[in-house]
């Protein structure tokens, strides 16, 4: 029960801190794509760990950046919205793919792939 107050106060003070950046609050603002967002920096951090779910933020932060770049490298993506294929349904797409991809292979996420190279390097030498 504690940990349940916790987090509700934990998401309480991020409220009041979006709030005071915007000035104001619209529930119009949280459509379906923020939800895929947070459910994304979730599971491709792991569930269940803060340090995860930091991790998984960091890379959903990098990803529209990293997706924006993609058509100088593809040449037949766009990045107008109105033009088809564009940047931005590659972006929705790779939420979808990657939840995918690290729920198959990857259950604990970018926290259990840290933990797992962690694990190796501090055995290194001697790995028997």
């Amino acid at each position: 029960m504690r940990r349940r107050q916790f987090f509700a106060r934990l998401a309480g003070c991020a409220g009041a801190l979006l709030y005071s950046i915007l000035g104001y609050i619209d529930p119009a603002s949280f459509g379906l794509l923020v939800s895929v967002q947070f459910v994304a920096m979730i599971l491709i951090g792991g569930i269940a760990t803060i340090s995860g779910s930091i991790m998984g933020a960091f890379f959903i932060a990098l990803l529209p950046a990293l997706t924006r770049e993609l058509p100088g490298y593809l040449p037949f993506l766009s990045s107008s919205a109105t033009e088809f294929p564009n940047i931005f349904q590659v972006e929705t797409l790779l939420y979808g793919l990657l939840i995918i991809i690290f729920l198959i292979f990857e259950p604990r996420g970018l926290f259990g792939l840290w933990i797992r190279i962690r694990n190796y390097w501090k055995a290194w030498p001697f790995s028997y």
